[in-house]
């Protein structure tokens, strides 16, 4: 049977869940910045680490004010797009949720973000806090890192002209960075980039 997805949006509580095979994607907003996280069963598992760069010239994390389905709100594969402002960067990003194309039993999340600035970037990245710790981590290298979670596996990989860093963030948590490519006098920069939910197979049956 075809992976299906249902968004959910809840103004009231200022609130975008996608919903798919054992796991939920949410947008929340704090202020006037959409915040996502990614929930197993076990609770949240990931959450973007949002907060102001001392530096305008060297991005943390994009900034999303606004956002938009493209698309259908349920189906095979859902689309979303994502805008934000901070000091000179305009940042655009689409986001897409399918089925993985070589494995059936996984789930990708996959970001395209550019950065428009006519100012110097010294550096642009998206950094993660995860509620896993040392024990849960599975492999790691530059272009992908794999946690064994509780009825499946998360993976974040590196997309073209990006890389990983990780490091410890206290006794069982994990902070990630995926941290693009940065060419020097260029207006536009790119970080590409995507998170693997791959359910564990009882729970496919």
């Amino acid at each position: 049977m075809p992976t299906e997805f249902q968004s959910f949006r809840s103004d009231a509580e200022d609130l975008l869940r996608v919903e798919g095979p054992g796991f939920t994607l949410a947008f929340h907003k704090e202020g006037d910045r959409w915040i996502e996280s990614i929930r197993g069963d076990s609770g949240e598992l990931v959450r973007a680490l949002i907060g102001e760069p001392n530096d305008p010239a060297r991005v943390p994390h994009p900034v999303y004010q606004e956002w938009q389905l493209h698309g259908p709100e349920s189906g095979a594969s859902l689309c979303l797009l994502l805008t934000g402002l901070s000091f000179t960067h305009h940042f655009s990003a689409a986001l897409t949720i399918a089925a993985d194309p070589v494995d059936p039993a996984a789930v990708r999340l996959d970001f395209d973000v550019a950065d428009r600035c006519r100012s110097p970037v010294e550096s642009l990245a998206a950094t993660y806090l995860l509620d896993l710790g040392s024990n849960a981590l599975a492999s790691a290298d530059p272009e992908r890192i794999a946690w064994e979670v509780p009825n499946g596996r998360l993976e974040l990989l590196a997309g073209p002209g990006a890389s990983l860093a990780m490091a410890e963030a206290g006794r069982r948590a994990t902070r990630a960075q995926i941290v693009a490519t940065i060419e020097p006098g260029a207006f536009t920069h790119r970080l590409r980039y995507g998170w693997r939910w791959t359910i564990a197979s009882d729970r496919t049956r």
